[in-house]
């Protein structure tokens, strides 16, 4: 992953840190400031998510490692539809799997009016009887 230029070398060290360590912010300024207390970790992990720049590469770089790991939208959907089949029987483990598998990727925010979604119906004899795009409300 390159750096961004208009980002400092510690904002750089945090979204590193970030991605390690599974997007905990407040874990990741600490091991970037390592000398700061919890509640300055948390507060000011707070104000480093929500700063455009550091925002903007933090999605320029979940799109990069989805573009590098194959990973989309139809493979997506591809792993849930399997996933309802295997787990139909425990629907815990399969919402769980499936928020893993896109949050890794960045496709578990929301998409925002006017853009499209998916329902997706099944019975209890774990067959897909309906799968269709709508438009969210």
């Amino acid at each position: 992953m390159t750096r961004t230029k208009t980002l400092s070398a510690k904002h750089n060290e945090f979204i590193n840190n970030l991605f390690l360590l599974k997007f905990n912010g407040t874990k990741a300024y600490a091991e970037t400031y390592p000398d700061c207390s919890g509640k300055t970790a948390e507060v000011n992990s707070c104000k480093l998510l929500s700063n455009t720049k550091i925002k903007a590469e933090i999605e320029r770089r979940t799109a990069e490692l989805a573009q590098e790991a194959g990973w989309n939208v139809k493979i997506a959907l591809k792993h849930l539809k399997k996933i309802i089949d295997l787990y139909l029987h425990r629907p815990s483990a399969a919402v769980s799997a499936i928020v893993a598998a896109n949050r890794m990727f960045g496709m578990d925010k929301d998409a925002g009016p006017g853009a499209a979604g998916l329902t997706i119906n099944v019975t209890t004899d774990r067959k897909v009887i309906e799968s269709k795009e709508i438009e969210n409300e």
